[in-house]
């Protein structure tokens, strides 16, 4: 029988390279579909991010605007596990701490945000418990203290709630914090993933409005 060496050793040459190409090409392809997957993944925890920061924002306007004593004023931060607002005599426990998620009637999965973490919840004194007296109003001249940077390095200001969500664990108890100088900056993109915030000006229309219809 006739053997066609130069055919046999071409086709062993085709063989041997594709033992090797194979498994890089399977390597490849692993490599690209668990990018894909981690993309598709990270879409979704944005998308579920956002919609939970606006499900909260929402929340807080509703709980500010239907406040019987004093229309207006903004739900206190709260501790995770306990979900209500926690007050020190007619005054917020804490200006900054994490969403009264129980208080807002959220539900519990708003103990943590969709990367497992706190929330971070920051409000201001003017529209806090305990500003000026237990029936005081807000109006045209009352101005949230609070501000924060976007990720294109704007500071924006007359803030009266800012709602975010932390990459990693927060320390409340730190003395910035607790001294109230602390500024959500979302350029630091190893502490923040997003963040949201309420206006004074979305306060006040929102409580004018409820005033008027009454």
């Amino acid at each position: 029988m006739f053997i066609n060496y130069k055919k046999f050793k071409r086709q062993q040459g085709f063989s041997f390279i594709s033992i090797l190409v194979l498994p890089i090409f399977i390597i490849i392809a692993d490599f690209v579909f668990s990018a894909l997957l981690a993309a598709q993944i990270h879409t979704k925890i944005d998308k579920q991010i956002s919609a939970d920061l606006l499900k909260i924002k929402t929340a807080i306007i509703a709980y500010a605007t239907t406040f019987n004593n004093k229309p207006g004023r903004i739900v206190c931060p709260g501790i995770k596990e306990e979900g209500t607002e926690l007050l020190s005599g007619s005054n917020c426990k804490f200006l900054t701490q994490t969403i009264s998620w129980k208080t807002l009637d959220l539900g519990y999965k708003f103990q943590n945000t969709a990367l497992g973490t706190e929330y971070f919840y920051q409000v201001s004194p003017q529209f806090s418990a305990g500003a000026n007296s237990k029936n005081y109003l807000i109006n045209q001249n009352s101005v949230g203290n609070l501000q924060m940077i976007n990720k294109d390095g704007n500071l924006i200001t007359n803030i009266v709630a800012i709602i975010a969500v932390p990459k990693t664990y927060i320390n409340y108890n730190s003395d910035e914090i607790t001294n109230g100088n602390f500024i959500v900056d979302l350029r630091d993109a190893n502490l923040w993933k997003s963040a949201i915030y309420i206006t004074d000006k979305e306060i006040l229309y929102n409580t004018q409005k409820r005033i008027t219809n009454e």
